[in-house]
């Protein structure tokens, strides 16, 4: 048992939306801009003061010098730091692309007339306040329907009173109860009335 549990920790889908490699090409575009932007001002300089002179005089071998050891020490750095970018990029994402991914489901089965449906977040995770906000509105849904169901179910009763007063022909039974059907209509519609259709 436990190996499966350290087995799930080690084998957790960390990449789960096409959305986590998009996030992560837009933060290396940003970082190869920075990058494009830092060596121009780093080797550019150096580079004119290369073209500038012969060769063996001082200030041509100081620039060589300085060009050399910007060579030497940026490049690596430069790797680690898109490297991390990376990945935290995706980790960061990982919060957000989550919950999206269990959104898809629960708004398909909610789409469906599913109302039982539940979201269900991890701790750390992004857009809480969004499921929130879809978790009332289902709820919400539930008791409107619930609602027009019981004065649906009103209107069956009388319905089938109906039925029974009208086999018995007893005409004053059954105005009361076409009044009181009216009335059960009235309500339904107004129940049904929150909701919009169209735009």
């Amino acid at each position: 048992m436990e190996k499966m549990k350290r087995w799930r920790i080690y084998n957790r889908k960390v990449l789960v939306d096409p959305l986590q490699m998009r996030f992560a090409g837009v933060a290396v575009c940003h970082f190869t801009i920075i990058v494009l932007i830092f060596i121009t001002t780093l080797f550019v300089p150096v580079i004119i003061r290369l073209q500038g002179g012969e060769i063996t005089e001082p200030g041509v071998q100081a620039a060589a010098h300085e060009f050399l050891v910007l060579h030497d020490r940026l490049w690596i750095p430069l790797l680690g730091s898109l490297v991390l970018i990376v990945l935290h990029n995706i980790l960061f994402t990982h919060r957000i692309a989550g919950p999206l991914f269990r959104f898809r489901p629960y708004l398909k089965a909610v789409g469906e007339g599913d109302l039982s449906a539940s979201i269900k977040f991890r701790k750390r995770d992004h857009l809480k306040k969004e499921a929130e906000v879809a978790s009332e509105m289902v709820e919400s849904l539930r008791e409107k329907i619930s609602q027009a169901d019981g004065q649906l179910g009103e209107l069956e009763k009388t319905w089938t009173d109906l039925r029974t007063e009208l086999s018995r022909d007893a005409i004053a039974t059954l105005e009361k109860k076409i009044d009181g059907m009216s009335r059960e209509i009235d309500r339904c519609r107004e129940s049904l009335s929150v909701f919009k259709l169209r735009p």
